[in-house]
C-alpha cells in the first residue's frame, strides 16, 4: 500500500511504559529507509496535535472530526484539512500509509489495521518530561520529521529552564504551597503530569506532598482543613463543566476556599493531552503565583 508501507510488512506502534514502546514486525531498510510516509491520519484530537505539529502538510490525508473542539491546541492550523472517522472502515477507506492515535480506534485497532498493512503509532498519556520527550521524537521519527520534533523539545527545554532560573534560588519552604483543583474534585498527587507542570514552575504540590500519587478524588473537608498559599485550576474553561452545577468542584465551600487565595486557570487546551506545549502551563503558573512573590535583586553597586 505505497511506499511507506510496502516497504514494510507490519509495524504496530503500542503503548507501554513512558514514551511510544516501538513493537516493529519488521521494518526493511535496504540501502536506504523506506521514504517518509505520504498519507498520515490522526484518530483523535490528541493525535491531530502531534500530526499537525509534526507532519508537513501534504503529508496529512486526514485528522480527526474531534480537531476543532475546544480541548484541541491547534485547531486553527486544522481549518480546511480533510476529517476521518475512527472505525476501521473509516481509516481504511482513507488508504493512510501511517495511522497516528493516542484512544482513537478503540481496543487493538492496531491488530486489526495490521491485516490492512497499515502502521499505526500509539501515543500514550505520558507523565512526566522524559515522556514528552519521546513521544515527539517517535512520533518524529515515524513521520521523518525528526528534525521538526528536535526543535519542539529544544523550545520547550529553553522555556522551562528560563523559568527554573527565575525560582532556583528559592529555599524549598519558600516555594509556595499549592494544589490543583478541577471542576470534578480531582487532585494531582505525585507521577502525573500537573504535579510536574507545577514543581517546574517553582509549586510545592501539597496533594504529593501528603502522599498522594496519581490522580485524586476530593475530600472536600480535608481539602479545606489545609492551608495552600496557591491554587491551580484545571478544565474551568470547558463548557459542559460551567454548566454542570452538582460537581464537587462547584461546591459552595470550595469556590470560597479558591476565591481567597491567589489562583490560576489553565486552559483545557493545554493540558487535555500530554503534550509538549504542557510548557505554555508552566509559564502561566510561575507568571501567576510565583513570580510576585520574588524578591527584587538588589542592584550591584
Amino acid at each position: 500500500m505505497r511506499g511507506f508501507v510496502a516497504a514494510s510488512r507490519a509495524i504496530s506502534f503500542v503503548t507501554g511504559g513512558r514514551g511510544v514502546v516501538l513493537a516493529l514486525t519488521a521494518f526493511l531498510c535496504a540501502g536506504t529507509c523506506a521514504a517518509a510516509p505520504q498519507r498520515v491520519i490522526s484518530l483523535d484530537f490528541c493525535a491531530d496535535q502531534f500530526l499537525l505539529a509534526l507532519a508537513d502538510r501534504s503529508q496529512i490525508a486526514a485528522v480527526s472530526r474531534d480537531v476543532g473542539n475546544e480541548r484541541s491546541y491547534l485547531a486553527a492550523a486544522a481549518k480546511g484539512l480533510p476529517q476521518s472517522g475512527d472505525s476501521i472502515e473509516d481509516i481504511v477507506v482513507e488508504h493512510p500509509d501511517l495511522v497516528l492515535r493516542v484512544w482513537g480506534g478503540g481496543y487493538r485497532v492496531d491488530e486489526m489495521l495490521g491485516r490492512f498493512r497499515v502502521p499505526v503509532v500509539t501515543i500514550p498519556f505520558t507523565q512526566d518530561l522524559a515522556g514528552l520527550r519521546q513521544s515527539l521524537r517517535d512520533v518524529g521519527h515515524a513521520l521523518g520529521q525528526e528534525a521538526r520534533a528536535d526543535d519542539l523539545i529544544v523550545d520547550m527545554d529553553r522555556r522551562l529552564a528560563a523559568v527554573e532560573t527565575k525560582w532556583r534560588h528559592l529555599r524549598p519552604e519558600d516555594r509556595p504551597r499549592a494544589v490543583y483543583i478541577t471542576p470534578g474534585g480531582v487532585l494531582a498527587g505525585a507521577g502525573t503530569l500537573m504535579d510536574a507542570m507545577m514543581q517546574a514552575a517553582g509549586l510545592r504540590n501539597l496533594t504529593a506532598e501528603a502522599g498522594y500519587r496519581g490522580w485524586q478524588s476530593v475530600d472536600l473537608e480535608r481539602l479545606l482543613l489545609t492551608d495552600p498559599d496557591v491554587i491551580v485550576l484545571g478544565f474551568q474553561d470547558l463548557v459542559a463543566n460551567r454548566a454542570e452545577r452538582w460537581q464537587p468542584g462547584r461546591h459552595d465551600a470550595l469556590k470560597q476556599f479558591i476565591a481567597a487565595r491567589p489562583n490560576v486557570e489553565i486552559p483545557s487546551r493545554v493540558i487535555a493531552c500530554s503534550a509538549w506545549y504542557f510548557v505554555d502551563g508552566v509559564e502561566a503558573i510561575f507568571d501567576r503565583l510565583v513570580a510576585p512573590r520574588l524578591q527584587p535583586e538588589r542592584p550591584r553597586p
